[in-house]
């Protein structure tokens, strides 16, 4: 009998954890804030134009601004709803990514893909923040980039 390999990303897939999905709360906004920040800030080749301590500050505020006045969906552990394995925050009217994140090592098990399929029933979506990972699902989705969509007023 021959030996079967699978890939990481195989073994990802078949071993995914069970999810719930939950409406965000005030005691995610430190975990959310945090890792938005450093997740932008480190993909999004912005580090080498501005100082971290700039953009954190000024970035910081733009985002709890985001966190007050739109939607945002947790994936967390169904038995355990403080753990949390990543999130989306976007508007669903009209469509709105602001940003997705999941933690490292629950990637490439498809949280995102499952979260994005369920709250964003356009194909054409406005994504106010740009990554390397978020192109990843262009070929399911026709992203519009608009940064200034990251401002309430300009809805």
């Amino acid at each position: 009998m021959k030996d079967e390999f699978i890939t990481t990303d195989k073994a990802k897939e078949l071993f995914r954890p069970e999810v719930s999905i939950r409406s965000a709360n005030e005691d995610d906004h430190g975990f959310i804030l945090n890792s938005w920040l450093k997740s932008y800030y480190d993909t999004a080749d912005i580090s080498p134009r501005i100082s971290r301590k700039v953009f954190f500050k000024n970035e910081g505020k733009i985002i709890e601004n985001l966190l007050k006045t739109e939607l945002v969906k947790i994936i967390c552990n169904p038995f355990d709803e403080t753990h949390i394995y990543g999130y989306a925050c976007f508007n669903d009217n009209p469509t709105i990514l602001h940003y997705i994140y999941v933690k490292q090592p629950f990637r490439k098990m498809g949280l995102a893909r499952n979260i994005l399929r369920d709250y964003m029933e356009s194909e054409d979506v406005i994504i106010s923040y740009s990554t390397g990972r978020i192109k990843r699902f262009g070929t399911h989705y026709n992203f519009k980039y608009n940064p200034y969509v990251r401002n309430k007023h300009d809805l």
